[in-house]
């Protein structure tokens, strides 16, 4: 008894053996039968992107177009509706209505899976050109930006410059005090300093200044005097002002005494 209760599992479990392949093949040939393929934003993005064989043109995509590829002549709105009748896979099953026909139904279907196709690849080609300008802005602002800074900068040295002027523009600016703001001037803005030609302007400041300095001196008696204080100047001056004011103040008080 032991034996054929061994002998009736051992033959059992064969058919269950034997059963399970069929099922499992059963089964996958089901599953893909019915299979669907579902298309998301993402695919029709995609697909919406223009290529070498998209048809870019308003006027070519309203051609009717003849499609022979199936059994029967088929006449579509234009090269799109070949793209969207088209199966997506190979081995996509073409399903055909058997118990009854809806085409009007169909066809408006088709039309709103269109449009919302359409609007997708439109609003994606509108987000990408946004981000595109987006771009384009982000480097106009640091290119402007960087134009402030240095406009910035400008202003500051030119501030900075204007409120040393004003102290030479005071009544009671002395010609030590004058040398000391040009001195400053010539130091901290040396490229602005020639570009305004304060060497220059500089001149017609110490010229009163030199003329009071000079008025009581004696060429004769302390002829080095006031030497050291024209070389000190020729530093801050150019050529053309300090040999003006040599020729203006110190010269003729050679020739005075010289008489």
């Amino acid at each position: 008894q032991k034996a054929k209760k061994e002998e009736e599992l051992r033959r059992q479990k064969e058919k269950e053996d034997e059963k399970g392949p069929k099922e499992k093949n059963y089964n996958w040939k089901k599953s893909h039968k019915g299979r669907y393929f579902y298309r998301d934003a993402a695919d029709v993005i995609q697909e919406g992107k223009p290529s070498m064989h998209t048809v870019t043109s308003n006027e070519l995509s309203r051609v009717p177009v003849i499609d022979m590829t199936g059994k029967e002549k088929r006449v579509l709105s234009g090269y799109h509706a070949l793209r969207a009748a088209a199966p997506r896979f190979e081995h996509e099953p073409r399903r055909h209505c058997q118990h009854f026909a809806a085409p009007q139904l169909a066809h408006n279907l088709m039309l709103v899976v269109d449009c919302c196709e359409q609007d997708i690849i439109q609003n994606a080609r509108e987000l990408q050109a946004a981000e595109d300008e987006i771009v384009v802005l982000e480097r106009d602002l640091e290119d402007c930006n960087t134009k402030l800074q240095e406009q910035d900068k400008v202003i500051n040295k030119v501030q900075g410059i204007l409120q040393r002027v004003e102290m030479l523009n005071q009544p009671d600016v002395s010609l030590e005090r004058a040398h000391d703001v040009l001195a400053d001037l010539k130091e901290t803005y040396p490229v602005e300093y020639d570009m305004f030609g304060l060497g220059t302007i500089a001149g017609n400041i110490v010229s009163p200044l030199l003329s009071s300095l000079l008025a009581p001196w004696e060429p004769l008696q302390a002829p080095d005097e006031h030497i050291p204080t024209f070389l000190k100047w020729r530093k801050l001056l150019t050529e053309e002002a300090y040999n003006s004011l040599l020729w203006q103040h110190f010269v003729p008080q050679l020739t005075t005494a010289a008489e």
